[in-house]
Protein backbone atom coordinates (compact mmCIF):
# COMPACT_ATOMS: atom_id res chain seq x y z
CA UNK A 1 0.00 0.00 0.00
CA UNK A 2 1.40 3.38 -0.93
CA UNK A 3 0.87 6.21 1.51
CA UNK A 4 1.20 9.93 0.84
CA UNK A 5 4.47 11.42 2.01
CA UNK A 6 4.66 12.09 5.75
CA UNK A 7 2.00 9.54 6.74
CA UNK A 8 2.27 6.06 8.11
CA UNK A 9 0.03 3.08 8.54
CA UNK A 10 -0.88 1.97 12.07
CA UNK A 11 -2.98 -0.76 13.51
CA UNK A 12 -4.69 -1.12 16.87
CA UNK A 13 -5.68 -4.34 18.53
CA UNK A 14 -9.11 -4.39 20.12
CA UNK A 15 -10.66 -6.96 22.40
CA UNK A 16 -14.22 -8.05 21.72
CA UNK A 17 -16.05 -9.78 24.52
CA UNK A 18 -18.69 -12.27 23.51
CA UNK A 19 -22.18 -11.26 24.53
CA UNK A 20 -23.76 -13.13 27.39
CA UNK A 21 -27.18 -14.32 28.43
CA UNK A 22 -28.29 -14.26 32.05
CA UNK A 23 -31.19 -16.26 33.49
CA UNK A 24 -32.76 -16.13 36.95
CA UNK A 25 -33.46 -19.69 38.11
CA UNK A 26 -34.83 -18.80 41.57
CA UNK A 27 -36.11 -15.58 43.14
CA UNK A 28 -37.72 -15.78 46.59
CA UNK A 29 -38.32 -13.49 49.55
CA UNK A 30 -38.79 -15.18 52.93
CA UNK A 31 -41.44 -13.65 55.20
CA UNK A 32 -39.96 -15.40 58.25
CA UNK A 33 -36.40 -14.12 57.79
CA UNK A 34 -37.01 -11.07 55.52
CA UNK A 35 -34.37 -12.46 53.16
CA UNK A 36 -34.14 -12.17 49.39
CA UNK A 37 -32.57 -15.23 47.72
CA UNK A 38 -31.62 -15.47 44.05
CA UNK A 39 -29.96 -18.06 41.89
CA UNK A 40 -28.91 -17.39 38.30
CA UNK A 41 -26.85 -18.60 35.38
CA UNK A 42 -24.74 -16.75 32.83
CA UNK A 43 -23.34 -18.03 29.56
CA UNK A 44 -20.09 -16.22 30.38
CA UNK A 45 -18.69 -17.73 33.60
CA UNK A 46 -16.47 -14.66 34.18
CA UNK A 47 -19.33 -12.15 34.31
CA UNK A 48 -20.02 -9.90 37.28
CA UNK A 49 -23.76 -9.67 37.99
CA UNK A 50 -25.56 -6.87 39.82
CA UNK A 51 -28.99 -7.31 41.43
CA UNK A 52 -31.39 -4.37 41.18
CA UNK A 53 -34.94 -3.64 42.25
CA UNK A 54 -37.11 -3.60 39.12
CA UNK A 55 -39.33 -0.93 40.65
CA UNK A 56 -36.68 1.58 41.76
CA UNK A 57 -33.66 0.51 39.67
CA UNK A 58 -31.71 0.70 42.94
CA UNK A 59 -28.72 -1.62 43.37
CA UNK A 60 -29.44 -4.30 45.98
CA UNK A 61 -26.05 -6.03 45.68
CA UNK A 62 -23.75 -8.26 43.64
CA UNK A 63 -24.19 -11.97 43.01
CA UNK A 64 -21.52 -14.42 44.13
CA UNK A 65 -19.89 -16.40 41.32
CA UNK A 66 -19.98 -20.11 42.17
CA UNK A 67 -18.11 -21.10 39.00
CA UNK A 68 -19.22 -22.73 35.77
CA UNK A 69 -21.69 -19.92 35.05
CA UNK A 70 -23.74 -20.30 38.24
CA UNK A 71 -24.40 -17.44 40.65
CA UNK A 72 -26.12 -16.96 44.00
CA UNK A 73 -27.28 -14.00 46.07
CA UNK A 74 -28.81 -13.61 49.51
CA UNK A 75 -29.50 -10.40 51.42
CA UNK A 76 -31.76 -9.22 54.21
CA UNK A 77 -34.55 -6.92 52.98
CA UNK A 78 -37.24 -5.39 55.16
CA UNK A 79 -39.86 -5.86 52.45
CA UNK A 80 -40.46 -7.96 49.37
CA UNK A 81 -38.99 -6.19 46.30
CA UNK A 82 -41.82 -7.77 44.20
CA UNK A 83 -39.54 -8.09 41.17
CA UNK A 84 -35.81 -7.92 40.52
CA UNK A 85 -33.52 -7.61 37.56
CA UNK A 86 -29.96 -8.75 37.09
CA UNK A 87 -27.43 -7.09 34.82
CA UNK A 88 -23.99 -8.43 33.94
CA UNK A 89 -20.96 -6.27 33.27
CA UNK A 90 -20.95 -7.71 29.73
CA UNK A 91 -24.47 -6.52 28.97
CA UNK A 92 -26.77 -9.48 29.56
CA UNK A 93 -29.85 -8.68 31.62
CA UNK A 94 -33.19 -10.11 32.63
CA UNK A 95 -35.91 -9.58 35.21
CA UNK A 96 -38.32 -11.73 37.17
CA UNK A 97 -41.00 -11.53 39.81
CA UNK A 98 -40.10 -12.61 43.33
CA UNK A 99 -42.05 -15.46 44.97
CA UNK A 100 -42.94 -15.06 48.63
CA UNK A 101 -42.19 -18.04 50.87
CA UNK A 102 -43.25 -18.47 54.51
Amino acid sequence: MLLPGGTSAASTAISVFPSDTVHITKATWSQASSTLTLQATDTNPAAIINVLSSVTNQLIGNMTNLGNGTYTFQAPLNSNPVSVKIISNIGGNTGQGVSVVP
